[in-house]
């Protein structure tokens, strides 16, 4: 529909979609294109903005600090999904879960009886956050790192192989560093028994 109009076409997606530059004369997209009339606008960019966190992710914290934030974590990991069609998500939540409860309070595999409704609130009680993107991208980057960081939590990351470039590496566990999920696994289990380790990445 939009072709029938004679004006400037501005491309955007929220989604891990490519601009096609033969229809659109400008493009607002999460990827690494060196043109003059194409802008990178990560997901997480607007909610940034949009949700107020500017001050929360920039802001520095003592040790002292991220000890008290960590401290108030009183549960391990969790998720909230509704989108069924990341299989490396699932696969992983079925992973994790054979090892330790991991709370899903999303539309698909709901496993805590409701549905979440302010994610932000429910999240801030859990020491790890799945943020997982929907699919894997370079600079394909949503709201899903953001909101643990906002929230005092480590994100278990997966997605966007460029993440390092959007987002401090010692602040997250990034899943495309690890081979296996075992391996993954491991990782999360030592950084749960180690406070010290914990916050040092929630200083960061």
């Amino acid at each position: 529909e939009y072709l029938k109009y004679n004006c400037i076409r501005i491309f955007y997606a929220s989604e891990n979609k490519r601009p096609d530059f033969l229809i659109c004369d400008y493009a607002l997209s999460f990827d690494y294109i060196q043109k003059a009339n194409h802008f990178r606008l990560p997901l997480y960019h607007l909610y940034i903005d949009g949700h107020g966190y500017y001050n929360k992710v920039t802001e520095r914290i003592t040790t002292e600090e991220a000890r008290t934030k960590w401290k108030q974590k009183a549960k391990f990991c969790c998720m909230l999904v509704s989108n069924p069609n990341s299989k490396e998500r699932i696969d992983f939540f079925n992973a994790l879960s054979k090892i330790k409860k991991v709370d899903s309070g999303g539309r698909y595999l709901n496993n805590i009886g409701y549905e979440v409704e302010d994610k932000m609130a429910f999240i801030k009680d859990y020491k790890f956050v799945f943020a997982f993107e929907n699919s894997s991208f370079p600079g394909y980057t949503t709201e899903k790192i953001l909101e643990p960081l906002v929230a005092n939590c480590i994100p278990i990351y997966w997605g966007n192989p460029l993440i390092e470039k959007d987002f401090n590496p010692s602040c997250f566990v990034n899943a495309n560093n690890y081979d296996t999920y075992e391996a993954l696994i491991k990782k999360l289990i030592e950084i749960d028994g180690k406070d010290d380790i914990a916050v040092a990445m929630i200083e960061q």
